[in-house]
């Protein structure tokens, strides 16, 4: 069962949100998962933080393992118009704070589970906060919702990662992993920002969990009332049509692969540097700059 907005709200306020404080044994696996003992601890603070913001959930469209699957033709299309107004310094939340949700089936390393992402717009960059609660038992702590230990800025086509954790206490492999999952997580906000500035014959937003939502404005007042959660569906004629001409031949969209700046280590005997210059496929621009900081 896919958890909603309005339950992270709630354990907000009740402070029972937690925080990745680091890794302990254990081993990545899979695409930037891990398997082993996993640091946390209270994530303090949060009663104070104002929650009441428009949220927007995604379903399974963000699941490449799942039949809901936005779809490699799609998604590279609106990543390429994305990073386009990300250069121009065009790009935009629907919202100056807002909330994507974005839901991910149970399979072989972790159960269904539920990602909140927290996205807050100034004048300079975009910041994106990554929890994610998984349906586990109740005694399992994969069952809580938890902060990852890295967040994310977007900065004009630049990419600033943050590690939250002592260089001393990361290894590479745990480093590596952190930077490769957050830097999924913000390509996906990339294209479902841009998905949602789609005309209406291929974006449809409705209303939901209008009961869930009046019983909680009740409880907390009108100076925290909470907006109701916009569901996102996808016209499947316009996903049909993108795919049918990867089908018949059609290129793959132009997009860009970025420049990676990595610091990695910095300080320590294995401190390393990697650039990698962007790269163009199919006449995509390439832009975006790539940057790692630990705390």
């Amino acid at each position: 069962m896919p958890f909603d907005y309005i339950d992270f709200v709630k354990a907000a306020k009740r402070e029972e949100i937690l925080a990745v404080t680091g890794f302990g044994a254990g081993e990545v696996v899979g695409f930037a998962r891990w398997r082993g003992i996993e640091d946390v601890g209270l994530l303090w603070g949060t009663r104070k933080e104002l929650w009441a913001q428009p949220s927007y959930e995604f379903g399974y469209f963000f699941d490449r393992s799942h039949n809901d699957w936005l779809g490699h033709e799609p998604y590279w299309s609106l990543r390429r118009d994305g990073i386009s107004r990300l250069s121009q310094q065009t790009f935009s939340l629907p919202h100056p704070r807002c909330v994507y949700l974005f839901n991910c089936a149970e399979d072989e390393f972790d159960y269904e589970r539920t990602y909140c992402v927290v996205l807050d717009q100034n004048s300079e960059s975009i910041e994106g906060r990554i929890f994610v609660r998984q349906n586990a038992s109740l005694n399992n702590l994969a069952s809580n919702w938890i902060m990852d230990a890295a967040t994310f800025h977007l900065k004009g086509s630049e990419l600033h990662l943050h590690i939250h954790l002592a260089r001393s206490r990361v290894s590479r492999s745990v480093a590596e992993m952190l930077e490769a999952r957050t830097e999924l997580v913000a390509e996906d906000v990339i294209v479902a920002t841009t998905l949602l500035f789609q005309p209406r014959d291929v974006v449809q937003r409705s209303q939901t969990h209008l009961k869930k939502t009046r019983e909680y404005n009740s409880l907390h007042g009108r100076a925290s009332e909470l907006p109701k959660p916009t569901k996102i569906e996808i016209g499947r004629s316009w996903l049909a049509g993108i795919r049918t001409g990867a089908a018949t031949g059609s290129k793959k969209a132009g997009h860009e692969r970025r420049a990676h700046t990595r610091v990695l280590w910095r300080g320590m005997p294995w401190q390393k540097k990697l650039d990698i210059p962007a790269t163009k496929v199919n006449g995509g621009s390439a832009t975006q700059s790539y940057l790692v900081r630990f705390t």
